[in-house]
């Protein structure tokens, strides 16, 4: 969406996503598929926080395919999810989002959790990591991970004392969108 200036109308959830230690294939990806960067727990910045945390790894039931685990904070049931992207074929060219809520019409790359555990978990890989408790994550024993959690908590509480969140202009986003991406090597 543009305005009359024809500049870019930005939401905090394309600086968000663009936050993200994905890499750039995702990131492109993303970029070209709103209905998958709307699937993202973050893109509802009111109720979800982003650890900028992400794992990778390979489910021995489709080897083939690298997932990407990545956390966000519930701000209202306070706790934390893990949702995942498959990068199909581990190739860079085609990503599934496993997040999709029920309420919610998405395209074909956008699917509900169940799918990842239908596909995914089959000889009980990957249990227990969707819903997250801080003593989960600390169990992971991943003293940055742990640390982003805090954090995370820590943020989400302050927002809620202060009365939300303040919307930034656009500028502001744009600002921040240009850091990220010249910090990161990324192209607008």
């Amino acid at each position: 969406m543009t305005d009359d200036n024809q500049q870019l109308i930005l939401q905090i959830n394309d600086v968000v996503f663009e936050a993200m230690p994905f890499r750039n294939e995702l990131v492109e990806w993303i970029r070209k598929h709103p209905d998958f960067k709307q699937g993202l727990k973050f893109s509802n910045p009111d109720t979800f926080l982003a650890l900028g945390a992400v794992v990778w790894s390979f489910s021995p039931d489709h080897p083939e395919d690298e997932v990407i685990g990545f956390f966000t904070y519930d701000t209202d049931k306070k706790f934390f999810k893990q949702d995942f992207i498959v990068n199909v074929g581990n190739k860079n060219t085609e990503f599934i989002l496993y997040s999709k809520q029920p309420s919610k019409k998405y395209g074909k790359y956008v699917q509900h959790f169940n799918g990842f555990k239908a596909k995914y978990a089959i000889n009980g890989h990957y249990q227990n990591v969707h819903h997250l408790t801080l003593d989960n994550l600390d169990a992971m024993n991943n003293p940055e991970l742990s640390e982003r959690a805090r954090s995370t908590i820590a943020l989400a509480e302050r927002i809620e004392t202060g009365g939300g969140r303040k919307q930034p202009t656009n500028k502001e986003l744009a600002d921040t969108l240009k850091k990220i991406r010249e910090a990161l090597g990324r192209s607008s």
